[in-house]
């Protein structure tokens, strides 16, 4: 009997355990994403066009480099919400962290 209610305390450790990696892997992810979006705001929200030639084209190009960057995080931000609504339907114990987190994105 021993044996057994050890065996099951060790497999419940083993889920908390596997949870908790699921939880913080995410995590890492979703501030990523904020870290990003943070940096990038600065870009976006930049009011100064130039009166000159080589600082328009400057721009252009760094909004380029922007939209090309957006496009490469969009399948990293639609992976990030996949996981977390299956993590959510799952029953995680933080869910109500993991949901908050992804909806501020």
């Amino acid at each position: 009997k021993q044996w057994y209610q050890r065996r099951v305390r060790a497999e419940t450790r083993r889920l908390k355990l596997e949870e908790t990696v699921t939880y913080h892997t995410l995590m890492g992810e979703v501030n990523e994403i904020e870290a990003w979006v943070t940096e990038q705001e600065k870009m976006v929200t930049q009011n100064n066009i130039g009166t000159e030639l080589p600082f328009v084209h400057h721009q252009l190009a760094k909004f380029g480099e922007f939209k090309r960057e957006l496009a490469a995080m969009e399948p990293l931000l639609s992976g990030v919400n996949e996981r977390a609504g299956d993590i959510i339907e799952k029953g995680h114990s933080r869910e109500i962290e993991i949901q908050s987190a992804v909806e501020n994105l």
